[in-house]
């Protein structure tokens, strides 16, 4: 098939009124407008205004200096330095606040192997268990593990480097970062789950002994806003046995009497953590002031999950996971606030892959999608990404025609906004370009609107527009 250039495409399919085309023009006001008429703008607007000046923030981002005597840590709005021997905290000036500690000896870098300094030695962090430090006098390994209540609830260890000595340091019941000191004699800890405020604790790294409370997030700005916590359910993937989890955030209003539209965040490539559920505290996205349960599932691509459910997906990618996302919407479907029927999903990247195969698969479940610079098709992909999870083309057709959004093209009932950049160097603009095509060829009248941005990258559609869109097709809908 010969495809058009992106501008000639474009044209045709404006020619023949079969898609709404919108061309970014720097100020997106009609989506801006839109947005200002949707009730519950100002609320939107003031939780969004809260979030960008960092008052929400929950990071404490400890660091030790290189004596283990005294460690520094964000509260407040500034920076703080903790005393180990008076278990006391002062507030620091600018100047000091601006001062960091030097290199460690052992180094883990989440980007991969990583020289810790003499070229012999390396470590590496997986996402899923990764070495916190090591004590080479004392002959002990600090690690974490994903041993809490649930797999998203990591725990930090101490062993010995033949594993024997195992120990676990903190509770299971909390989600766990631990800094520890350059001696090895003390940890930073950062506790927290989804529904728990992050609590800064001073421990003693033999036995996890609690030694200094430090600080507790401040909650201030979020009683002053009304806003809800958020709330974890689970619900079993596709294969029946792995249970996976999905997160549920709700507007400052919430009715639970009242049926509530859905907006879901994916991203979900094997083995990456964005967009993905966890159990850190946050507050709920602006998004749900606007009206929208905002929620975020999980499949059995999710680090953590297991390399037994990881294989379950294997060769399946568009396939197996999208269902298990699929049934994440089925149990999110039960609760009784849940517009079954106004559930729209967004996503970039393989996230607008993920995005456009639920709506197009499960169009009973999925009303409307935004999809930014999808994948359309594997074979058509970076081989070194595709073939890691897919294989070879000519090894597995099945599995390269079943994870093909052209596959299911005919089948849209629903909504569907794409966008692409003509520059993308990533995911090539040819990928939205055959979708749209190939919908266009199957429904002249399909709801597809594209939004293209002139001479952008690997990008998504603004969040302005993308909110424009969900309002007109749920909330408009809904009403």
């Amino acid at each position: 098939m010969t495809l058009a250039r992106p501008a000639a495409m474009v044209a045709a399919i404006v020619a023949a009124g079969s898609v709404a085309v919108a061309m970014p023009s720097g100020q997106d006001t009609a989506a801006i407008a839109r947005l200002r008429a949707a009730p519950g703008f100002e609320r939107y607007e003031t939780l969004t205004r809260e979030i960008v000046s960092g008052r929400l923030a929950f990071d404490y981002a400890p660091t030790w200096t290189d004596d283990s005597r005294s460690f520094t840590y964000t509260h407040q709005g500034r920076r703080w330095r903790f005393d180990v021997a008076t278990r006391s905290s002062v507030p620091l000036d600018a100047r000091a606040a601006a001062q960091s500690a030097p290199p460690r000896p052992w180094r883990v870098d989440t980007r991969g192997a990583t020289d810790v300094g003499d070229r012999t030695r390396w470590l590496s962090d997986d996402a899923r268990a990764a070495i916190v430090d090591v004590d080479e006098q004392a002959g002990i390994v600090y690690y974490m593990a994903r041993d809490g209540d649930n797999f998203l609830k990591p725990q930090l260890h101490r062993a010995r480097p033949d594993g024997t000595g195992d120990t676990r340091l903190t509770d299971p019941a909390l989600r766990h970062d631990a800094v520890l000191s350059p001696d090895c004699r003390y940890f930073v800890d950062i506790a927290q789950a989804h529904d728990r405020v992050p609590m800064l604790l001073l421990k003693g790294a033999r036995d996890g002994r609690t030694l200094a409370d430090v600080a507790h997030a401040d909650l201030g700005t979020v009683e002053r806003l009304g806003l809800k916590r958020s709330e974890m359910f689970s619900y079993l993937a596709a294969d029946g046995v792995t249970r996976l989890f999905g997160r549920v955030e709700f507007p400052s209003t919430f009715n639970p009497s009242t049926l509530y539209p859905v907006l879901v965040r994916v991203y979900g490539a094997p083995e990456s953590t964005a967009q993905a559920v966890d159990e850190r505290f946050s507050i709920p996205a602006a998004d749900t002031e606007l009206g929208f349960l905002v929620v975020t599932l999980s499949s059995r691509a999710l680090p953590g999950v297991g390399r037994q459910a990881m294989e379950g997906i294997r060769g399946a990618l568009g396939r197996a996971d999208v269902d298990d996302f699929a049934n994440g919407i089925r149990a999110l479907r039960e609760r009784s606030y849940v517009d079954g029927n106004a559930v729209g999903v967004s996503g970039t990247s393989y996230g607008g892959y993920v995005a456009a195969m639920l709506l197009l698969r499960y169009p009973e479940l999925v009303a409307a999608a935004s999809a930014s610079s999808p994948l359309v098709v594997w074979d058509d992909y970076d081989p070194a990404y595709a073939e890691r999870y897919m294989g070879r083309p000519q090894e597995n057709p099945d599995g390269y025609r079943d994870g093909s959004l052209l596959t299911y093209a005919a089948r849209l009932r629903g909504s569907l906004q794409i966008y692409y950049g003509t520059a993308d160097g990533n995911v090539p603009p040819r990928h939205a370009q055959r979708l749209i095509e190939a919908i266009r060829a199957a429904n002249p009248h399909a709801d597809v609107e594209v939004v293209v941005g002139n001479g952008a990258g690997h990008t998504s559609v603004s969040h302005v527009r993308l909110l424009a869109f969900f309002l007109d097709r749920l909330v408009s809908h809904a009403g």
